[in-house]
């Protein structure tokens, strides 16, 4: 969970503390928010982490295309899924 006392922070606060930063980030697995004018505007996180984040909105995206095909009829039975192969290997 975040906390806003110490994983919201300054810009100029980062320029002074990035070693620090990173060694929380790193032993906590924490996301930290850089605000800049006293907003939000950047996000620090291990790459590892980004990487899940980025994996999991991939697969919401397929999951979200195959429950739009199921509601509009657009379905194939596996059968004529391997007919229309055979056919093009066919050619």
């Amino acid at each position: 969970m975040l906390s806003f006392a110490e994983d919201i922070k300054p810009l100029s606060y980062v320029k002074l503390h990035t070693d620090d930063i990173v060694r929380k980030i790193r032993r906590k697995n924490r996301t930290m928010i850089i605000t800049e004018n006293g907003e939000a505007k950047f996000v620090m996180m291990e790459v590892g982490r980004y990487q899940k984040i980025i994996n999991a909105v991939s697969l919401m995206k397929i999951l979200s295309f195959g429950e739009n095909d199921l509601r509009n009829g657009r379905i194939y039975s596996n059968e004529d899924v391997e007919n229309e192969i055979n056919s093009i290997l066919a050619e």
